[in-house]
């Protein structure tokens, strides 16, 4: 059981910092879109 949770931790931490990525992008995009226009 010990080495399932182990494989499992690493795969959903790794889709929260995507997540986390993804939406610190879009703020990015998001602030340049308003100061170009």
């Amino acid at each position: 059981m010990t080495t399932e949770r182990a494989e499992v931790r690493p795969q959903g931490t790794a889709v929260r910092r995507s997540v986390a990525w993804r939406r610190a992008c879009g703020r990015l995009l998001l602030a340049a879109a308003q100061e170009a226009s």
